[in-house]
């Protein structure tokens, strides 16, 4: 099953423009890429980095995505846990509307990454009305930046990779 991209989603956090390190180990296996940086509902550009991680199989077709996006605060903003999370819970729903499908997700739960408070909320995405994609998404803010990591495969495949994910997260570490 092809794997909807997960930018889309991102790509209109309120959070501001700069570059950003985070040291993060990708699983064996999976192709990294880049990918361009989100930009604001307005057209604002952001300096940081969009990393994807993706694994595909013989044929060359998306079966997992993990998504690392990382925008730096800009000065004077003070974004919290609940707006970011919300803001990308909205984008998550326009971007997946704008494609015919329609977002479920869970409350989101206090977690952790990459040491700091982080929103975690799992998501069913779905298109006349069955379950094409489940969605992993943690939102954190560091000293510096707002960090969201995701993971986005078929509901047959979740589990499957659910430990790359795994990985990955305890792997992260922010500013």
């Amino acid at each position: 099953m092809r794997v909807f991209s997960v930018i889309a989603m991102m790509a209109f956090l309120p959070i501001a423009p700069a570059a950003a390190a985070s040291s993060v180990t990708w699983p064996q296996g999976w192709e990294l890429r880049q990918s361009p940086v989100p930009t604001s509902n307005s057209g604002e550009k952001f300096d940081g980095s969009n990393q994807l991680a993706v694994k595909v199989d013989k044929q060359g077709q998306m079966l997992a995505v993990l998504n690392l996006i990382v925008l730096t605060i800009k000065e004077g903003d003070k974004p919290t846990l609940e707006s970011q999370t919300a803001s990308l819970a909205n984008t998550m729903r326009a971007g997946y509307a704008e494609k015919g499908m329609t977002s479920l997700c869970q409350q989101p739960e206090d977690t952790t990454l990459g040491g700091f408070p982080a929103r975690q909320m799992r998501c069913s995405v779905l298109k006349d009305k069955t379950d094409v994609l489940e969605q992993l998404l943690i939102v954190t803010i560091g000293r510096h930046t707002v960090q969201a990591l995701s993971l986005t495969t078929s509901p047959a495949s979740f589990e499957t990779y659910e430990p790359d994910f795994v990985a990955t997260r305890d792997s992260l570490r922010i500013d």
